[in-house]
């Protein structure tokens, strides 16, 4: 049986340590994220940018954020305006579009798509208000409302493993990543990061968007033992890192996120690394290198 994050165990010395990393990792490190094409954007565009922003999140830093930016170049300097226009002009700026394996046709028809349920609700933040049960512990039968509509007015476009990869569906096993990201950058509270765009969603509820270096992290903190960054890691080290801070878990995703993304964490015993790192007192990684 797989171990859960029950066997974590907060330690505020480890909070401490977090908080002052957050401290020291944060807007500063904007540029290098793709969170940064939402802050610059135009307003009315800002929740559609981070949305696809978090879509094409995936692949190393360097390719996510040329592929963003174009897009965005594709789209224009309102790509509100383009997304909600005639599927036949999103399909002509697309051509020859590609991001590892989403080619035009799968980019085209999540815009498609979302262009549809735009004109129809007035934005992603309704369609997911409406998706919503309060009750539920997180937004997982939200996510899974949400792609299921996007799916629909994608019409047999949704077929394409491309697009299915685009709109991930919590009924699938994957960790969510990227549509967590996307709910972390609209829901958690304006701090430099994130956008704390939407209102009434509560941030305890969020689950952390886990990429390949927050799922080493958990690890290695101890807030999960599983070797597969599934869905069911992903609410493990929720939970972890709900007993750090239960009103805001993913306080220090961000932090932890970029210490591997900029090298100050290799993923294994650097002594020269090691040693000034600041929760290395709480590492599992065995002690010879």
């Amino acid at each position: 049986m797989a171990p859960s994050s029950r066997e974590f165990r907060p330690d505020p010395g480890l909070r401490r340590e977090l908080e002052g990393l957050r401290g020291r990792i944060g807007a500063n490190r904007l540029g290098s994220d793709p969170v940064v094409f939402a802050h610059a954007a135009e307003r009315q565009s800002t929740e559609l940018v981070a949305f696809l922003a978090s879509s094409l999140a995936f692949g190393n830093v360097k390719a996510i954020m040329a592929s963003i930016a174009e897009l965005l170049e594709r789209l224009g300097p309102r790509p509100f305006d383009a997304v909600i226009g005639r599927p036949g002009d999103i399909k002509r700026v697309l051509r020859g579009f590609r991001h590892r394996w989403a080619g035009e046709e799968d980019v085209a028809a999540l815009l498609i798509a979302l262009g549809r349920l735009i004109r129809d609700l007035g934005s992603i933040e309704v369609a997911f208000r409406n998706a919503d049960v309060p009750s539920e512990p997180n937004y997982l039968v939200a996510m899974a409302q949400f792609a299921d509509r996007l799916a629909t007015e994608a019409g047999v476009a949704a077929r394409r493993r491309g697009f299915r990869f685009l709109v991930s569906h919590p009924s699938r096993g994957g960790a969510m990543k990227r549509m967590n990201l996307f709910l972390r950058w609209m829901v958690r509270p304006a701090d430099g990061v994130d956008l704390g765009w939407w209102t009434g969603f509560d941030p305890a509820r969020l689950i952390v968007p886990l990429d390949v270096h927050v799922a080493f992290h958990g690890r290695v903190l101890g807030m999960s033992r599983r070797r597969t960054a599934d869905l069911t890691m992903a609410l493990e080290v929720t939970e972890a890192l709900k007993a750090l801070d239960p009103t805001d878990p993913l306080r220090y995703d961000f932090a932890l996120c970029h210490l591997g993304i900029h090298g100050e964490c290799q993923k294994r015993r650097v002594p020269s690394i090691c040693s000034v790192c600041p929760i290395e007192a709480w590492c599992r990684l065995p002690k010879r290198p």
